[in-house]
């Protein structure tokens, strides 16, 4: 079963997001031969944004922590397709831990939103489908910083 997707598309959205708002489910197709989970842009779109880059992150020492950062203007979706992990998500009104177990479990990352992944498990790998390449500048690695920006009105 498919859960519609609400995104929010302001200028900086930590403002009014609703952190709730960003956990989905993307289709899956089982049969015999096991499952398959879509994640399409075009087609029947069940992404709030088109990929332009897609990476994954595996082998995870215990107790260590990914993520620590947001974006300025880029959206992201991350999907545990094995093992489990937690990510929290913060903007200057929220705060929420998620637990990603199922690879039909998906979360919305849009721009100025900071995000912690932690709690790996022994055999993990998450997927993560960016809305951009690569950009360092785009990058918000100090949280106190991030506030302070997230905080600004926009004009």
């Amino acid at each position: 079963m498919f859960t519609p997707i609400r995104c929010k598309t302001h200028i900086n959205p930590s403002v009014n997001l609703l952190i709730s708002d960003l956990q989905l489910t993307l289709p899956t197709f089982t049969d015999a031969r096991g499952a398959l989970c879509v994640a399409d842009a075009v087609a029947e779109p069940s992404l709030p944004f088109t990929p332009q880059r897609v990476f994954w992150i595996t082998d995870v020492p215990g107790r260590t922590r990914r993520g620590g950062h947001a974006h300025r203007s880029c959206h992201e979706l991350l999907a545990c397709i094995a093992g489990r992990c937690q990510v929290t998500l913060r903007t200057p009104t929220d705060e929420r831990t998620f637990t990603l177990d199922a690879p039909h479990q998906a979360l919305h990352i849009p721009p100025m939103v900071w995000c912690d992944i932690h709690g790996f498990s022994d055999v993990c790998a998450l997927v993560c489908l960016a809305s951009e390449t690569y950009k360092p500048e785009g990058y918000i690695h100090d949280f106190q910083q991030f506030m302070r920006e997230a905080q600004t009105p926009t004009p």
